[in-house]
């Protein structure tokens, strides 16, 4: 009678995933060095400080030590105990109570974690798939089909993307959703379109990244995988067969040498699994009394550098070395740098195993990561403009005759005010000349200016300047001064306060007359005057939409000879109005243009016929 050994065991582990991990830049003050050294003007207890020691109270702090990082937040891992009513205090102080574990345990054992991506047994391959062109896909297959479903050919250079998507939900199924197929229609970054929120962080659409950061994780038998290869490859309507055709030659060996080694009447050595693991303990023990047990111990960032040609560099992880850590830090950061960031869980796992010399029962003890979070790309820049400097004055030098400007740093906790510009006008109907810039920034790497600067106007200094003396003001003279920051980075600040200036010569003494408060930005100075310069203007705050209502009292006029004084502009005109907002803050503004359709029938009153 024959007997049947045993199958070929797949073993997968699933290590719990970190989640809402979120990653941001911090900027505190300037240091000169900020472009080239990525721990310049940090502190040496903050750069010895471990990664896991850096929780919300002592960020606080380092707000005024640190010139810079990138802070992380995440929900740490918290697994219960099988067959055990715990909660999450008692597991995290009964955790906190251990102290088995080495200071440094994941760090000296950082080669020996093993990826339970790629944890296999010796017969057997882990295959992970994402799809990273999935919006591509979806794109082709909609648009594809509404084409298969003659949609509206003769209007089709004045089909929307909204419209294709109607008119395709209307032929097919109820299971399909407009939202969904409308959604997958628009790909704007194929047009180098981007959209941006308010900090400057780009818009994302998380529909399609969440579909981009499924993963597909399985084990395939090596004596069989070349036939599931060739399955995919040739089927039509397989979404990975692209993927799977470059794994075809690869396949192919691993097959081959699989059936080579294999013995249907007994078990070879390849049915052994092996593994690396961090410890080895033997034990006398039997079998039946060890059990294996996992549990979290810490969590490990992995960092990456875009550099400006493109590349990307591996740097040095970031290892937390505890399993309730929310918070970290990266300190070594530098400015004008972009980096990327994920995270993974680090999980320890504890198994009965038999050394294969001695034939002894042992426990192994290994170290295994989960699959790494989604990747977060920061940007190290800062985009807060200086403020405009303060204490605005001026004085009459009897001596020279000249008018001397002067002002006083403003209040200024980034440290990274570099340039002052002094600017004159003759009358609020001229725009404002630049007179002078005193250059004064000691950055290792100069920021690129936004604005264009004559050579001759700037004077490079080693210290601030605080003083300006005008040679073409007379005691006949009349202008309007004002004066604006330029920080490290090249932003530049709003006008400070404006000042009419004039010579009294019955009094013998300058009078000045403060025309504008501070903050008009450079494109608009008449923003802030102290008059009613702009009539059709409305001033408002703390709100993020505005709601445009169209409700004429008469939609048009006639003359006695039933003439259209064409009164109202339609689109049909080609007319379109425009509504101008300026965020004063940032100092931006955007256009919104407003058309009016006009959708009437209108019955002529003489021929009784209708256009």
């Amino acid at each position: 009678m024959s007997t049947s050994l045993p199958s070929r065991e797949a073993i997968i582990i699933d290590v719990p995933e970190v989640r809402n991990f979120v990653a941001k830049f911090q900027y505190n003050f300037f240091v000169t060095d900020e472009a080239t050294n990525e721990i310049g003007g940090m502190p040496k207890k903050v750069v010895e400080r471990r990664s896991e020691a850096f929780d919300s109270s002592y960020i606080d702090i380092l707000t005024t030590r640190a010139p810079r990082f990138v802070r992380f937040d995440f929900s740490p891992v918290i697994v219960q105990p099988k067959n055990k009513s715990t909660d999450d205090n008692e597991i995290r102080n009964q955790a906190l109570g251990r102290n088995d574990l080495d200071k440094d345990y994941i760090r000296k054992n950082f080669n020996k974690i093993l990826d339970e991506d790629f944890f296999s047994a010796e017969n057997f391959t882990a295959v992970n798939l994402s799809d990273q062109s999935i919006d591509k896909k979806l794109f082709n297959i909609i648009s594809g089909t509404a084409t298969w479903l003659m949609i509206d050919k003769q209007d089709a250079e004045n089909l929307t993307h909204k419209k294709l998507a109607r008119q395709t939900n209307a032929l097919t199924s109820d299971n399909v959703e407009y939202q969904f197929l409308s959604k997958y229609l628009v790909q704007p970054t194929e047009n180098n379109v981007f959209f941006f929120e308010r900090d400057a962080q780009r818009i994302r659409n998380d529909a399609v990244n969440r579909l981009k950061n499924v993963r597909i994780h399985f084990q395939v038998n090596n004596k069989f995988i070349l036939n599931m290869m060739k399955a995919a490859i040739v089927n039509p309507q397989s979404t990975f067969s692209s993927d799977f055709t470059h794994l075809h030659n690869v396949s192919v060996a691993i097959q081959q040498n699989a059936i080579r080694r294999s013995n249907a009447d007994a078990l070879n050595d390849d049915y052994k699994t092996f593994a690396t693991y961090a410890s080895l303990v033997s034990t006398d023990s039997t079998t039946s009394t060890v059990s294996s047990a996992a549990r979290v111990v810490g969590y490990v960032i992995d960092k990456y550098e875009i550099l400006q040609d493109g590349t990307v560099r591996n740097l040095e992880p970031i290892i937390i070395e505890s399993p309730f850590v929310g918070t970290t830090l990266d300190i070594h950061v530098k400015y004008y740098s972009t980096y990327v960031y994920s995270i993974r869980t680090i999980a320890e796992f504890t198994v009965p195993v038999v050394v294969e010399d001695t034939g002894e029962l042992a426990i192994a003890k290994m170290l295994i990561c989960s699959k790494p979070s989604p990747k977060i790309k920061v940007e190290c820049v800062e985009l807060v403009p200086p403020p405009s400097p303060t204490d605005f004055n001026f004085m009459w030098d009897f001596e020279k005759s000249n008018i001397v400007l002067s002002w006083t740093f403003p209040p200024n906790s980034q440290r990274d005010i570099k340039k002052f510009q002094i600017f004159r006008r003759s009358s609020i109907r001229e725009p404002f000349q630049l007179l002078h810039m005193y250059d004064f920034d000691d950055s290792d790497i100069k920021a690129k200016y936004n604005e264009t600067v004559f050579p001759g106007l700037i004077e490079q200094t080693s210290q601030p300047k605080l003083l300006y003396i005008d040679p073409d003001f007379k005691r006949d003279s009349k202008f309007i001064y004002a004066v604006a920051s330029v920080d490290a980075h090249g932003m530049t600040s709003n006008y400070s306060d404006q000042f009419e200036v004039t010579f009294d010569r019955f009094k013998n003494r300058l009078m000045k007359k403060r025309i504008s408060a501070s903050g008009a930005p450079k494109h608009y100075p008449n923003m802030y005057l102290l008059a009613d310069t702009f009539v059709d203007m409305m001033l408002d705050e703390g709100h993020r939409a505005v709601d445009v209502m169209f409700d004429p009292e008469h939609l048009s006029l006639f003359d006695f000879e039933r003439r259209d004084l064409g009164l109202l502009a339609t689109s049909n005109d080609g007319a379109k109005y425009r509504l101008q907002f300026i965020n004063l803050d940032l100092q931006k503004q955007r256009v919104l243009e407003i058309t009016v359709d006009d959708l009437r029938k209108f019955i002529d009153i003489g021929t009784k016929t209708s256009k």
